[in-house]
């Protein structure tokens, strides 16, 4: 039979035979506690990367609701926050309306590691709410298919979606003209009455514009 030996490498290795002891001037247990406690201190920015995370990874997506005949609101999220979004609106294959939006920027939050070090990240945004524009070119009451295509410029990605269209109805307007309701007796036979074209007085004609 062979006697074994046993070789460790590094200075200060603990024995692996059992009841063995701790290294003399080193105190037993304090790599231990040095090693959870770098556990705990990565595991306070490890979770808030983790809740951060699936709002960074979010596909843009966009949601459009309507009040009443042309009083309809897109909203958007999971676009690039603090990116710039091109708004298009297309009634059939034709672009009536294009416009730029900023979506939100994100909000800072910071936690607090067990060695007392903040740790902060970036969380959220990519946010928009628009109005969708009125297509004027349609007759009043006259409905049209049609497409909102929302662009996040930094990425490329689209969103389409399809709306429907219809032409605004101008509301008419009415002119009131108000009668005294109490005569001046104390006029004169004498029409006091006197229309001037410039500084001359004229007696008929038909008024025109200025």
């Amino acid at each position: 039979m062979f006697e074994t030996q046993r070789f460790f490498r590094g200075r200060g290795s603990p024995p692996c035979e059992p009841g063995a002891r701790p290294v003399a001037g080193r105190p037993a247990g304090r790599g231990r506690r040095r090693v959870v406690m770098l556990a705990a201190a990565l595991a306070v920015p490890l979770a808030v990367a983790a809740q951060a995370s699936p709002a960074l990874a979010a596909s843009p997506q966009v949601t459009i609701t309507c009040a009443g005949t042309n009083n309809c609101t897109a909203s958007g999220t999971g676009f690039t926050p603090s990116g710039q979004v091109n708004a298009q609106a297309y009634a059939g294959n034709t672009v009536f309306s294009s416009s730029d939006l900023t979506a939100s920027a994100p909000t800072r939050q910071c936690v607090t590691n067990p060695l007392g070090k903040p740790v902060c990240f970036e969380v959220g945004g990519g946010a928009f709410t628009a109005a969708l524009p009125v297509d004027y070119g349609l007759v009043c009451d006259v409905t049209a298919a049609g497409t909102m295509q929302y662009t996040d410029v930094s990425s490329g990605v689209t969103v389409s979606e399809p709306v429907r269209w219809t032409g605004p109805c101008v509301t008419p307007t009415t002119t009131t003209l108000s009668i005294p309701s109490t005569v001046d007796t104390g006029w004169s036979a004498i029409n006091p009455a006197r229309v001037n074209a410039g500084s001359t007085a004229v007696a008929s004609g038909t008024p025109q514009p200025p």
